[in-house]
């Protein structure tokens, strides 16, 4: 599998994917697209007016009105099936940095990435991380063939979808500007990058502008979205879905992790900080985050270990496991570092624990990760799509979300 998926792998992709997108064309409304289907169909009734549930800028929106209104269709297939569509064209573009950046791999995190379990759910769902993911990774390839202006404009366009992109928006062209110099931090070197990405002068301007005006990121329902409200329950809840949907690659990686992290220089006391960290920082008190742990997976993990002391320990487990592989990662390669750096800085701001949160994040290690050996990789492929049919079955059958 030398370049992109492989044939038979296309075709299964495509049967699953329509196949999905019949039967979801059964299920009505699952939680938040509500909103945003009302919202859309607002829009195209020539309602102008933002609905107070959501809490981001209605680019998003705006552009799926005007889709409804040439077709002359509000369904919900229709509004879904753009973001099958959105989706399919989030995997070329994948594929595109992977060719990049490739340098002899196998080109398998392809097809992990089509298949990703906390991607692969919204393809066929109106969510707006679909239509975020695309521009973020039109503004990737653009910043990786060094076309820096267009990138940064394409990523800036993602903050009318998702304004904690702002991350992003820097962290993107940056990581591929240290990629092309060899990461040499030299003076000469960033002042080729403040040229070379231009734009994001005025656009970080424009960001703190609209944060002053807007009193806060959040544009709806701020009571849950505070604005100085940090928290690490992301961060850990993170490393905890890393292992959990990479689990073959991070066994694969765990002896050898655990054997370079003791040689590290004051590997006692770092580690030892990050388990008071996690012990007497990560809890789970937002309220979303406690409604409804039968339907919600997510809830269902957080309230579990939120409920005692022994499972605490347990979950525990997986995020060192998660945080040995990527220290070990971050020392083999440097864009790991920028990559993890960008990715904590993203989900500390938000109160709320939520997995989705992290899809840019994971969208950029599997193009930046180490390659793991070939089993490794086939059964990561293996798990990552058993577990997308798994969680698309139970939501089409509306026994539980992500």
């Amino acid at each position: 599998m030398k370049r992109g998926l492989l044939r038979v792998d296309v075709i299964l992709l495509i049967v699953a994917s329509l196949a999905t997108a019949y039967f979801m064309q059964r299920t009505g409304l699952l939680t938040d697209e509500l909103v945003h289907f009302d919202q859309i169909v607002m829009f195209a009734s020539g309602n102008y007016v933002h609905d107070p549930r959501l809490t981001t800028i209605p680019g998003y929106h705006l552009v799926m009105a005007q889709l409804v209104r040439v077709v002359h269709s509000e369904s919900i297939t229709f509004l879904r099936g753009t973001n099958l569509v959105l989706g399919a064209g989030c995997i070329v573009l994948f594929s595109w940095c992977h060719r990049v950046l490739e340098s002899g791999g196998s080109g398998e995190r392809i097809a992990q990435f089509a298949v990703f379990p906390i991607i692969f759910p919204y393809f066929f769902v109106i969510y707006t991380d679909i239509p975020s993911l695309f521009v973020v990774l039109a503004g990737l390839w653009l910043c990786l063939r060094e076309r820096y202006a267009l990138g940064c404009l394409a990523l800036a366009l993602s903050l009318g979808v998702r304004q904690n992109n702002i991350v992003w928006v820097v962290a993107i062209p940056l990581l591929c500007w240290l990629r092309q110099t060899h990461f040499d931090l030299s003076w000469r070197n960033l002042q080729g990058f403040a040229r070379r990405c231009w734009p994001l002068g005025p656009i970080l301007l424009a960001a703190a502008g609209f944060v002053a005006w807007n009193h806060g990121v959040a544009i709806g329902d701020r009571g849950a979205h505070p604005l100085f409200r940090f928290s690490s329950g992301n961060v850990f809840f993170l490393l905890f879905v890393y292992t959990l949907l990479l689990l073959p690659l991070v066994l694969t990686r765990a002896m050898d992790n655990l054997r370079h992290a003791r040689a590290q220089p004051h590997a006692a006391l770092i580690w030892t900080g990050f388990l008071v960290l996690y012990f007497f920082t990560f809890d789970n008190s937002h309220p979303y985050n406690n409604i409804l742990p039968a339907y919600f997976l997510r809830n269902a993990v957080l309230t579990t270990v939120a409920g005692s002391l022994w499972m605490k320990i347990a979950f525990l487990i997986p995020v060192l496991l998660a945080a040995l592989d990527l220290a070990r990662a971050m020392r083999e390669r440097k864009a790991i570092v920028v990559i993890v750096i960008a990715s904590v800085l993203a989900v500390l701001p938000s109160w709320l624990i939520e997995q989705r949160y992290y899809i840019v994040s994971f969208a950029l290690l599997l193009l930046f990760l180490p390659e793991s050996t070939r089993r490794a990789e086939r059964l990561t492929t293996l798990q990552c799509a058993v577990l997308s049919g798994i969680f698309m079955w139970g939501i089409q059958q509306r026994l539980f979300f992500l």
